[in-house]
């Protein structure tokens, strides 16, 4: 798969009628070093325009952002569950945010209870949380739009290891009927592994 400057493709996401699954589509990419969005319907969310239309925003062929609805996945639910912030501060930062006085993470940073690179990571671990719940997909249409954006560019976020997302998408949302659905044949023909084998097998297990 290919997308060019200032071009759009519309896939499927349904691999038996042609599409490319999440974890196909995530790793072209990558290897394309894709930079621009990915449009998609959440399945069940809406916003108050009536919409479930949420957008995936790539530079270099990796995640930067998501604006897909997970309430568990919330920043400030985060940081509490890491231990960064305690629940009084979660609870102040919260009120700030209820008037308006910014983002989350903005104010946290500005009330001292977290630094940039700490702010950065959660921005990082909350984007690839999120985009594990794609992976549960088995239809629908996704478009892929090649253009040049701000995001992750001189900016808070910071990019989402594609293969370590794979390798988290799989295993929450895969089973092995599933996986030979998609592979076929391929699951148990002869593979060929690269010198990277050892550093991804260090990395993901």
């Amino acid at each position: 798969m290919t997308v060019t400057p200032s071009n759009s493709r519309t896939l499927g996401l349904d691999p038996s009628t042609g599409g490319m699954s999440p974890p196909r589509l995530f790793f072209a990419l990558l290897r394309q070093r894709f930079t621009g969005t990915l449009e998609l319907d959440q399945p069940g969310s809406w916003d108050a325009s009536g919409s479930g239309k949420r957008v995936v925003w790539f530079r270099g062929g990796m995640p930067v952002y998501t604006d897909w609805a997970s309430e568990p996945d919330r920043l400030g639910e985060l940081l509490l569950a890491r231990g960064t912030i305690d629940a009084a501060m979660h609870e102040r930062a919260l009120r700030a945010l209820a008037s308006g006085n910014g983002l989350l993470g903005e104010i946290l940073l500005g009330l001292g209870a977290i630094d940039a690179s700490q702010r950065s990571e959660a921005l990082r671990s909350q984007c690839m949380s999120k985009l594990v719940h794609l992976f549960a997909l088995r239809g629908g249409e996704v478009q892929v739009r090649a253009l040049e954006h701000d995001k992750g560019q001189n900016d808070e976020l910071s990019p989402v290891n594609v293969l370590g997302l794979i390798f988290r998408g799989v295993v929450t949302h895969y089973d092995q009927a599933r996986i030979q659905a998609e592979m076929g044949a391929a699951l148990t023909g002869d593979l060929v592994a690269t010198p990277a084998l050892a550093r991804y097998q260090r990395q993901f297990g």
